[in-house]
């Protein structure tokens, strides 16, 4: 037999193959399995190193408690969802943790699949006992209290609330570019990196605030970070998700201390940044380039709770104009 031969048969049956795949999917739904191994390609395309290993981790988490057994996206909703969820917790796995492997299982249960005849949209509801309020931004009397506040010092709580200080002061830096902030990438004028999630570049002018947490940090870390969160040798995403925990659990005590509307998180100093350029009138678009977002969806997402009192102030103008009093 011809190498030729042997190429056209090789060709025909890895299209029969495809296509055998093809009408399966369109006719009873595409597999776990499939929207895996897109989720995976996709992220080694992107050069997402990180993205990759939580895709990884979660599909053979995913598998080990299907006892390998593959299963159609269709078939999954929430009461399987559910049994995942208590699987995990049986591993002896934290909350923090659990979510993050049902989000990134969410990710790849809504990957598009295939051509648009035949892509499934179907969206899975959020898991369980997430955050069921959205996180809020501080108003002014409760920044002041947190401006205000002066934590105990050489503390995890003093440390909690510099990094806190740090994202405030910094555009709303994320945890974890805070956690990857190398002293190479701080200059006497400016803070230059890359959001870890879109890489994005972000450049931050230095304030007061950022020089004196440098100035203080700069000699307690003994590698290239910043901070002491990362350790030589440390896996990045296990050690700085570890210190977000403990960083989130000092800032809630803080927020209970100061009795605060909404409980105190790294995320309060993101979503208080962006509310406050927004209420100053920033253009949205110059928002989302200071927060490190691809697009200003997100963005939106962030400020959509300032929206509903500047509309019914704008209302209540209205009204004052026609009837001489708001009603």
């Amino acid at each position: 037999m011809s190498n030729s031969t042997t190429m056209e048969r090789v060709f025909i049956t890895d299209w029969i193959m495809e296509t055998a795949q093809k009408i399966d999917t369109m006719i009873f739904g595409v597999r776990f399995s499939t929207l895996a191994k897109l989720a995976i390609d996709e992220a080694k395309a992107q050069k997402k190193k990180s993205r990759q290993n939580n895709y990884s981790t979660v599909i053979n988490s995913f598998m080990e408690f299907r006892g390998g057994r593959d299963i159609r996206k269709k078939e999954i909703g929430n009461p399987l969802l559910h049994e995942f969820r208590k699987h995990l917790k049986t591993k002896g796995l934290k909350e923090s943790t659990i979510v993050c492997y049902l989000k990134n299982l969410k990710a790849i249960l809504n990957k598009k699949y295939g051509s648009p005849c035949h892509s499934e949209e179907t969206e899975i509801m959020p898991a369980p006992n997430r955050r069921d309020s959205k996180v809020m931004a501080l108003d002014k009397e409760d920044l002041d209290k947190v401006l205000q506040y002066q934590p105990k010092e050489n503390s995890k709580e003093e440390f909690a609330y510099d990094v806190f200080m740090l994202q405030l002061s910094s555009m709303g830096m994320p945890f974890v570019d805070v956690a990857n902030l190398k002293k190479s990438d701080i200059d006497d004028k400016y803070i230059n990196y890359c959001r870890h999630k879109t890489n994005m570049p972000v450049c931050v002018p230095i304030n007061q605030k950022i020089t004196e947490i440098v100035n203080k940090y700069s000699n307690m870390s003994t590698n290239e970070y910043l901070f002491p969160i990362i350790k030589k040798g440390d896996d990045f995403d296990i050690e700085y998700r570890r210190k977000l925990d403990s960083v989130n659990y000092q800032l809630r005590k803080i927020g209970k201390k100061l009795g605060l509307f909404h409980p105190l998180s790294t995320y309060t100093a993101r979503h208080t940044w962006a509310a406050i350029a927004y209420d100053q009138g920033v253009n949205i678009n110059v928002i989302a380039m200071c927060l490190g977002h691809a697009n200003t969806t997100y963005t939106k997402a962030y400020i959509e709770n300032m929206q509903r009192p500047r509309e019914k102030s704008a209302n209540s103008i209205v009204l004052t104009e026609i009837f001489g009093v708001a009603v």
